[in-house]
């Protein structure tokens, strides 16, 4: 299996992306992409079609399963967030319709459902798959807006004219068609979900303002921390089965309950 992630190290991105997957990525260099300009930028073109033909020459051309997980950097602009990480998303489904095989499963996450370019998407995944479904993981943080799109048994290789419709839209960052080119049942559908999704996460929002610094929340994060630690039976991964071979302490172990976490 090989992923494709920004490249941390590429001079493009290095200043701007500080994450804890650069170690990660460092002890498993060989199972990751960048393309071919080796900054990982799935919005140039060059990029993608080099990816494509990395993963049909390693992997062939049975390809069951694509997920794409991917964000950009939102903070200076976080009611923006839709339209600026669109280009990203196209750029994913891009990929992921020119590898997948009849009946393979594209898992995509996105973010709030309100602009006719993420609509325009939505439908067009809705009439490639058999079934697409939204879901809020609970591993999911309930005050941000990120949902996951599962869509479920694709009915047909994906022609070139569906490819060339998603390019054009990378291209001038406009929708893949007009609101009046959808039902209305569908539409009804995704106003539904992105009002179910929009109250989710006001709720939460509003709940943790009004109990931000108190004991309600630590005493709810360690019950929460010790029902999981109690259903999920963790045990730690033996050191030869270590992705990434620690090369520095462990932090000190950190109670909860009667179990002890290091990280």
């Amino acid at each position: 299996m090989k992923v494709l992630n920004h490249n941390l190290h590429s001079t493009e991105f290095y200043c701007f992306i500080q994450v804890a997957a650069a170690m990660l990525i460092r002890y498993s260099l060989d199972r990751w992409l960048f393309g071919l300009d080796n900054t990982g930028d799935v919005t140039k073109s060059l990029n993608r079609k080099h990816i494509v033909q990395q993963a049909k020459e390693n992997l062939g051309s049975n390809i069951r399963l694509v997920t794409a997980d991917g964000s950009l950097d939102c903070q200076l602009s976080p009611s923006e967030q839709e339209m600026i990480v669109y280009p990203l998303i196209l750029a994913e489904v891009h990929i992921a319709l020119s590898l997948l095989a009849k009946s393979g499963v594209f898992v995509l996450k996105m973010f709030t459902l309100f602009e006719t370019q993420t609509i325009s998407l939505l439908y067009l995944l809705n009439s490639l798959f058999k079934h697409v479904d939204i879901h809020k993981p609970v591993t999911s943080k309930p005050g941000n807006s990120e949902v996951y799109v599962v869509c479920k048994c694709l009915l047909a290789e994906v022609s070139d004219n569906i490819l060339s419709l998603i390019q054009s839209a990378l291209d001038t960052g406009g929708p893949l068609m007009s609101l009046s080119e959808i039902p209305r049942s569908f539409l009804q559908q995704v106003r539904t979900a992105a009002a179910k999704f929009k109250d989710m996460q006001e709720q939460t929002i509003t709940e943790n303002m009004s109990t931000y610094g108190t004991q309600v929340t630590f005493i709810s994060n360690e019950k929460y921390a010790r029902e999981y630690l109690s259903r999920m039976r963790l045990k730690p991964i033996p050191a030869d089965q270590s992705v990434v071979v620690m090369s520095y302490p462990r932090t000190k172990p950190v109670k909860v309950g009667d179990n002890f976490l290091t990280a």
